[in-house]
């Protein structure tokens, strides 16, 4: 019996070693699948064709990148072309001898006889002179427009000859916008309609011309507005991290005690507050 019993002892130490080793290789195998399963789910994530768990985020994102450029930029509308143009036509218009040959030909009968030329060019009124007093006031006003330009700019942009340029192009827009008012104006007194108006083209006409003032005068541009482009840059719309930390940053969490000896005061409005400032 103590013969069978030695024995036994004797080989109980090498079962265990046995189990011991079979668990190590268990693991171990576990390890390597776990590993390789792994290196799949990585790879599916970073797999730029969209063929894996990663073509849902591409997809995702290609859409918001539609929306953005969707909503990016938007033309002029009506009520801003409007306010550019009731702008410009409220400042003064320099009667110089384009805008006075314009008049001339409406309805000037002798403007092609020699005395009738010089007379409504202002180059020898009739009774007293003109253009000369409106090219010099015109200069001034150039002058004036050019130094405060030169004292407000920033340091990337802007020139004498950018801003003495920027002035010329204002007043030839500025000229252009009152002769299409006026046009818009002697159809609405004959009885034309919104929809007559649309038809002719003067509406266009004027939203066309009101962008070309804002690309040329920062002073009349609306908000958002790209000189380069004449288009309105509008604002993107929230990603969802940025609304959910938005979303969590509103809310107000109580506090309400840590056991049953807490205080019923640590339910107060204070102590909302202190926590909501903790979680966001």
């Amino acid at each position: 019996m103590q013969a069978i019993l030695n024995r036994q002892l004797s080989a109980a130490p090498n079962v265990h070693v046995s189990a011991l080793d079979e668990t190590s290789k268990q693991v171990k195998d576990l390890q390597q699948a776990q590993a390789k399963d792994n290196e799949k789910i990585i790879g599916s994530l970073t797999d730029a064709t969209g063929n894996g768990l990663n073509s849902n985020v591409i997809k995702l994102f290609k859409e918001i990148q539609k929306v953005a450029v969707a909503v990016e930029k938007r033309s002029i509308t009506a009520d801003e072309a409007g306010k550019i143009t009731t702008e410009a036509t409220g400042r003064r218009q320099f009667n110089t001898l384009k805008p006075r040959v314009d008049s001339i030909k409406e309805g000037a009968k002798d403007f092609f006889t020699m005395r009738g030329f010089l007379d409504k060019t202002g180059i020898v009124k009739r009774g007293s002179g003109g253009i000369l007093s409106e090219y010099l006031d015109r200069n001034e006003a150039k002058k004036k427009y050019v130094d405060q330009r030169m004292k407000t700019k920033g340091t990337t942009f802007g020139s004498r000859e950018t801003f003495a340029k920027q002035f010329d192009s204002q007043q030839a827009i500025q000229y252009d916008i009152n002769k299409n008012e006026k046009e818009i104006k002697n159809l609405r007194e004959n009885g034309a309609t919104d929809i007559g108006l649309k038809r002719s083209g003067l509406l266009d006409k004027r939203a066309q011309l009101a962008t070309n003032l804002a690309k040329v005068d920062p002073s009349v541009r609306p908000e958002g507005f790209d000189p380069k482009t004449g288009k309105i840059k509008e604002a993107k719309p929230e990603t969802a991290v940025e609304q959910q930390n938005k979303s969590k940053s509103a809310k107000v969490i109580p506090f309400t005690g840590g056991g049953s000896e807490a205080p019923a005061s640590h339910g107060s409005e204070e102590n909302m507050h202190e926590q909501n400032r903790m979680i966001s």
